[in-house]
């Protein structure tokens, strides 16, 4: 019988992102069903949190999150991101994930961007409108229809190829 299992999270939670691959570890091959839940940590407009200008979150990530990691084996990286951003557009993005049931993938390569490449998760690409996304392509601003049919067709060869497997 499958077990039910509700995970909240922050992406910017060192914990969060420690605990994860444990228990991701745990549940490898068992009958369960994972359902990852956002929960803002800091909302807007509570004050972020500034780690890198905060001596006790240095303590704090020195003497429990770095061992803790070390012991599990999570490779994580003191987040130069500081202030913290703000999560709400990546949950955002979560919820569009999981709507085409990619939100496992979204949330570990989220978790990656902050805490192993040192990326600010709150900054958005698109940062113009309107912009286009064709499977993986990104048209940003108004395009011919060439550019339009190109990417399109391109996508078509895609799924055709993974249909053919």
């Amino acid at each position: 019988m499958t077990v039910h299992i509700k995970v909240y999270s922050d992406y910017v939670c060192p914990f969060c992102f420690v605990g994860k691959a444990a228990f991701e570890e745990a549940i490898k091959g068992k009958d369960v069903e994972v359902e990852w839940m956002p929960f803002e940590l800091r909302p807007s407009p509570s004050p972020q949190l500034d780690p890198v200008n905060d001596p006790s979150k240095q303590y704090m990530w020195q003497t429990s999150i770095q061992p803790m990691a070390e012991k599990l084996g999570v490779e994580i990286n003191f987040p130069n991101v500081s202030p913290h951003p703000y999560t709400d557009l990546a949950f955002e993005g979560f919820h569009f994930a999981k709507e085409y049931n990619k939100g496992h993938e979204y949330n570990t390569r989220v978790f990656q961007a902050f805490f192993q490449e040192g990326q600010n998760i709150g900054d958005i690409d698109i940062t113009a409108v309107p912009t286009f996304i064709i499977g993986d392509t990104v048209i940003p601003g108004a395009a011919g229809k060439d550019v339009f049919e190109k990417a399109i067709s391109e996508e078509q060869k895609k799924r055709q190829g993974k249909s053919s497997l």
